[in-house]
């Protein structure tokens, strides 16, 4: 696959974490980027592929969301849904993401409609929940001292997030 990019950053960045999550879950096996002399990479963009650079914590994330692949039907007892593919492959792509800018998992979870929970802990009663539905969407909930303080899209929010936790 080939993709040119345009002089827009901000869907330079999305089409660039939407080819690499592709890649992640199988879909495309490999992309090039074609660039003009005035679109240049941007430095942000980052490819998790190695996990032998991850965190223990991003390390035990990845076994846990893992692990939500053998959830069955009714896994609750209360008619759940298991976690999508599509949740899970999104979630771990983000995991390393997150990871390598210095975010470090609190907790994973299965939601009951198919969704997948990543929970942040951050300084000073600092929270984040990001849920992965079962279609590719993302949300993210910033919490400062348990009052969701901030509502929107992980594509829209993520530079958001990581200032959140890491300030």
């Amino acid at each position: 696959m080939t993709v040119q990019l345009t002089s827009d950053n901000s869907r330079k960045q999305q089409l660039l974490h939407l080819l690499d999550w592709l890649k992640e879950i199988g879909l495309v096996s490999t992309y090039e980027v074609e660039q003009t002399m005035d679109t240049p990479t941007p430095v942000s963009h980052r490819h998790p592929s190695n996990n032998g650079n991850l965190s223990q914590a991003a390390k035990s994330a990845l076994e846990k969301v893992e692990k939500l692949k053998a959830l069955a039907p009714n896994w609750d007892s209360y008619q759940a849904d298991p976690p999508s593919p599509v949740a899970i492959a999104s979630s771990q792509v983000f995991i390393k993401r997150a990871d390598e800018d210095g975010m470090r998992v609190y907790f994973v979870a299965p939601g009951r409609n198919g969704e997948v929970l990543v929970e942040f802990k951050g300084p000073n009663g600092k929270a984040a929940e990001i849920y992965f539905e079962p279609q590719g969407a993302a949300e993210v909930l910033l919490y400062d001292q348990e009052e969701c303080v901030h509502e929107g899209s992980l594509n829209d929010n993520y530079e958001k997030l990581t200032h959140f936790l890491n300030a």
